[in-house]
């Protein structure tokens, strides 16, 4: 069973927080900001809100968009535009995880140049 759960980066590492093993685990850091897991898997990983994925040669995010009501992609290198994930959008097949946006800033400045 998936359960609603969330991560914060903080002092180098991730903290889970949320249903965790049908436990609900509280936020660690009140002043960080949280990610939601996508309940959607690429090749074995979880896909995380704000991770970094890599598709058809481009760099995006993962992003909840309020516009789709769903996850999509936020393409970084084509002016911010919104591609979704899932039905009617991108199969997670077709993508891959390169990192995430805490840890991987040199992935954005490369790609943008």
């Amino acid at each position: 069973m998936n359960h609603l759960r969330f991560r914060q980066y903080a002092f180098d590492r991730f903290y889970c927080w949320g249903y965790v093993e049908d436990y609900f685990v509280s936020p660690y850091f009140i002043e960080k900001p949280s990610d939601r897991f996508t309940q959607l898997e690429v090749n074995g990983q979880e896909l995380w809100e704000n991770d970094l994925i890599e598709w058809r040669g481009n760099l995006a995010k993962v992003y909840w968009s309020p516009e789709f009501n769903g996850w999509t992609l936020l393409n970084i290198q084509e002016d911010l535009k919104e591609i979704p994930i899932g039905i009617n959008g991108i199969d997670v097949d077709e993508i891959t995880i390169v990192g995430n946006i805490y840890q991987n800033q040199d992935l954005i400045k490369e790609y943008l140049n």
